[in-house]
């Protein structure tokens, strides 16, 4: 394994006290059903599953994937509206809602019936904050037609319960591990307005997603995509934010705070793909991203003055 990318860990950096959090997480034992709630750096409570992957990064690391969750924060606006396609339980929404504010709106999508409840729980919990805004909950898949989808796990699910993908051909979903019978629609027909952030995170149908937006992307609603992607680029996604005017950054990660390069320059950290952001405002996302440290780690004053 890749020694410098296992010591690039800014979490134990930024939060030394998550080395003793970590200690603690060790100690305890759950079973692959048990759920426990944490408190993000922002001061959300997410309720999660610590045996599985973003559960358990959570509770060693205090935060899951780290540059999108950054990426999020930065490109986040006071007043915006964000869209979390994928949502899971609803770390990267509960970012998002941080980053909006008051004013903002959030609205997550999010198909699979176990994970919508958790999400569902996390929503309820943070209405209840006076600082966050609007929060939306479709518990639908987001696709490029409207209708009723195939939504697939295998054995892999109760250790990422993030990886269940869309299947249109019945046959072939019948033959995984589980299938779920689940409502799909365009984002055209499902989000009204201006996107400030539409984060994507659809085990390999962001491309199709990105055909059901085609009215939002053509009347240049969307301001900012994040997405992770798994192949080289250029891939379907990259090339269709591009050819709707989109220019695309790849996300570093580094001790010192993210880094913006060239997206044929990015690379995955460990297991993470590498991410991805799309925006039609280069200006706004050098300028976002040009403070060094890492938002996503500090409390909630600290990256509050970022926002101002």
């Amino acid at each position: 394994m890749n020694l410098p990318a296992l010591l690039n860990k800014p979490q134990y950096l930024y939060r030394p006290t998550q080395l003793l959090r970590r200690l603690a997480y060790r100690q305890k034992s759950w079973s692959a059903d048990d759920t426990t709630v944490a408190t993000l750096p922002w001061g959300h409570a997410l309720e999660c599953w610590p045996t599985e992957m973003l559960g358990s990064s959570v509770m060693r690391t205090g935060i899951y994937d780290l540059p999108v969750t950054e990426a999020l924060l930065r490109l986040a606006s006071r007043g915006d509206q964000a869209v979390d396609v994928g949502a899971n339980v609803g770390h990267m929404s509960s970012a998002l809602a941080h980053g909006v504010g008051a004013t903002g709106r959030v609205t997550s999508f999010e198909p699979h019936p176990l994970v919508a409840v958790v999400l569902q729980r996390n929503l309820n919990r943070w209405r209840a904050q006076a600082a966050v805004g609007e929060l939306e909950f479709q518990p639908v898949a987001a696709s490029d037609e409207r209708g009723v989808v195939m939504l697939v796990t295998d054995a892999d699910f109760a250790r990422n319960r993030g990886t269940s993908r869309v299947m249109r051909h019945a046959d072939n979903a019948r033959r995984s591990d589980g299938v779920h019978e689940v409502r799909a629609v365009r984002l055209d027909e499902a989000v009204s307005g201006n996107i400030g952030v539409l984060k994507l995170d659809a085990e390999g149908h962001e491309a199709t997603i990105l055909r059901g937006a085609e009215r939002l992307l053509a009347a240049g609603a969307i301001r900012d995509v994040v997405f992770e992607e798994f192949d080289p680029y250029p891939t379907d996604v990259t090339v269709a934010v591009e050819e709707a005017g989109f220019v695309v950054f790849g996300v570093l990660q580094r001790l010192w705070g993210p880094e913006l390069v060239e997206p044929a320059k990015a690379r995955d950290i460990l297991w993470d793909p590498p991410v991805m952001v799309a925006t039609r405002n280069v200006d706004r996302v050098l300028k976002r991203f040009r403070p060094r440290g890492w938002r996503a780690l500090v409390g909630p004053r600290s990256a509050m003055r970022f926002h101002r």
